[in-house]
């Protein structure tokens, strides 16, 4: 129930956005405030992976998440702390909650009566559903008969906030009109404001009008705050001693447990631990036990007790069955997919498995019922986070036939979309299946590389760059803040973190700070009386002040921003550029040779052992 209060403050936002709205004969209001505001408040309802059963208010668990301003990280929880930015778009790895934060900014937007927030997830966008038609759909929730023929008058009132959630989870094939799709509305409408959140992805670096910013870490200082939190929502006798135990035992090896960055994996790890209380040493060994943890938490604590499950399968075949599921899905990027495409997978893995639950929705049930990783809601089977789909993946790729893993690394060296698509499966199978993973894709890649540098090498190891660049382009947006983006025509690998770090990632701000500074295209900037080092520590008023101040005709166009630098003539007109491009990419491959060296006399230790013991036995 809201507080009094709230409602009435609540309700004026909402009555004086459907007054505008007739007052403008633009359409009909069909629901009262209430209503509206009832079903506008239905964002801070979630299912979690900690209370996976029921939907509960965010609030009741939540902690606030933070920024990284560069300086320090600040909590965001209101529309507020973010006035000063118009568009915004926040970035965050698996499970740092940028979803629960963007709920946050959408319950506070209402509660504060700031704006009325559209709340809109973006995995909804798929082959037969565009954001336009979510946009629609979402503001006739609030009673409001919206149409294509009037959606542009509604936004023009600016009453509203756009809260677009998830892009890395938009259909492929919807990825570049949806880009379009919201360059559009953030040109047309300058009165709304609009946030997304995303994993890092280059997709939305040409959103240039938007203020690129990133979730921080979750630090080990922070822990018994967000344990307390989630423990509580917890009504029994565990509510004290487990989450004591476990702060305890989190605090006296913190070091140990630096792979605990998220929220995600201490809330995945406050479930484990109150069943199996033994903590991980690292985040593979944390997933690798989280399905048999998971799955038979109840019967811990009773010796001899064998749990039977609907499908007629043992644990080991639920867990197998899962990971093959879960590579499926993944194909197609389906952390969410209609029950009867669920039914359809299943299918087809068990038979490839030879494993045949007594019915492949019983199968779905024991994974619902017995852990908290799928949900089943409007017809769709979701995995309770894409992370989940995606170390399953891994699991199941792990655990197959060599033959298998070599055509797959294979297809993903040469297919990018697929590249994209496997991202984090790469970051896990790096680790968990390193043989394979540096024989059939690391060195191959390393070496693509280094021929494809050779290629468009001259004499005097310099680059040819319009061969090397798709592009590159400098921006300044409407806040005055300077971006560079790089894009090139191979996706390099850099160093051996892991292992699939893009080139351009690393380059992109660093090669930005030294545009500034010297003479390239027709900046007069003198390089001889500014400090480099300086360059990568000027505030974005500086930079810009510094620009203008040698290059009169760059301003922002009424579109937000301008391309103003081609490559061929940025590398014509940039000796100095080219030279620093080109130690760079000389670095990047001497770093790759060295690095074959290294994993090609590993394999071949690898292939020793392997024989020794052979022979031994």
């Amino acid at each position: 129930m809201l507080e009094p209060i709230l409602t009435s403050i609540t309700t004026k936002l909402f009555e004086e956005a459907f007054n505008q709205i007739k007052s403008q004969n633009i359409t009909k209001i069909n629901v009262s405030a209430s209503i509206a505001i009832n079903e506008a408040f239905k964002v801070e309802k979630v299912k979690t992976i900690w209370r996976s059963h029921s939907s509960i208010s965010f609030l009741e668990f939540y902690y606030p998440s933070k920024i990284n301003t560069g300086i320090e990280s600040v909590p965001v929880t209101s529309l507020k702390d973010i006035s000063s930015i118009k568009h915004l778009i926040i970035e965050g790895t698996v499970g740092q909650g940028k979803s629960i934060m963007l709920r946050k900014l959408a319950s506070s937007a209402l509660r504060e009566a700031i704006t009325i927030p559209i709340f809109i997830e973006l995995m909804k966008v798929k082959s037969n559903t565009n954001l336009k038609s979510l946009l629609i759909t979402s503001l006739c929730k609030y009673g409001i008969c919206a149409s294509e023929a009037n959606l542009n008058e509604l936004l023009s009132t600016g009453k509203f906030t756009l809260l677009l959630d998830a892009f890395d989870e938009v259909h492929e094939s919807k990825m570049a009109e949806t880009i379009d799709y919201i360059a559009e509305l953030a040109d047309e409408f300058p009165n709304i404001k609009i946030i997304i959140t995303t994993r890092p992805s280059n997709n939305l670096k040409f959103l240039n009008s938007f203020k690129v910013v990133q979730i921080a870490k979750l630090k080990a200082n922070e822990f018994p705050k967000v344990i307390d939190k989630l423990y509580s929502t917890i009504d029994d006798d565990l509510s004290s001693e487990i989450p004591n135990q476990l702060k305890k035992a989190l605090v006296s090896k913190k070091k140990s447990y630096q792979f605990i960055d998220t929220p995600l994996l201490l809330t995945l790890l406050c479930i484990t631990y109150n069943s199996y209380p033994k903590l991980p040493t690292s985040i593979h060994e944390f997933y690798k036990r989280l399905f048999s943890v998971l799955v038979e938490e109840h019967d811990f604590t009773k010796p001899g007790f064998t749990r039977k499950y609907q499908s007629g399968l043992n644990v080991h075949q639920l867990e197998k069955l899962f990971k093959a599921y879960s590579f499926m899905c993944a194909q197609v990027n389906g952390k969410s997919i209609p029950l009867d495409q669920a039914i359809s997978n299943i299918n087809k893995v068990s038979n490839n498995l030879n494993i045949r639950p007594v019915d492949s929705y019983k199968f779905l049930s024991d994974c619902k019922n017995n852990t908290c990783l799928l949900l089943e809601e409007s017809g769709e089977i979701h995995f309770i986070h894409k992370s989940i789909m995606e170390y399953f993946s891994a699991a199941f790729i792990n655990e197959s036939s060599t033959t298998f893993k070599e055509r797959l690394y294979n297809r993903v060296l040469k297919n990018q979309r697929t590249n994209h698509f496997f991202h984090e499966q790469l970051k896990y199978l790096s680790h968990i299946d390193d043989t394979h993973f540096n024989s059939h894709y690391l060195i191959p890649l390393l070496e693509s590389d280094i021929a494809f540098l050779q290629e468009n090498m001259d004499s005097h190891d310099s680059f040819n760059y319009s061969k090397i660049f798709l592009n590159f382009f400098l921006h300044i947006n409407e806040n005055n803040e300077i971006f560079g983006t790089i894009i090139f025509r191979s996706d390099f690998v850099f160093g051996s973190g892991y292992k699939v770090e893009s080139l351009s990632d690393k380059l992109e701000k660093l090669i930005t700070g030294f545009l500034i500074g010297i003479k390239t295209f027709d900046l007069d900037a003198n390089l001889n009386k500014i400090n480099k080092n300086k360059l990568q520590k000027l505030t974005a008023s500086e930079a810009e002040s510094l620009v203008r101040s040698n290059h009169k005709s760059l301003v922002p166009s009424n579109e937000g921003t301008r391309d103003i630098v081609s490559v061929i003539n940025l590398i014509k007109l940039s000796p100095e550029l080219s030279q620093f491009l080109d130690s760079a990419l000389l670095g990047i491959f001497h770093k790759h040779l060295k690095e074959i060296d290294k994993l090609k006399k590993l394999q071949s230790s690898y292939e020793d052992i392997l024989i020794d013991a052979f022979e031994d036995f």
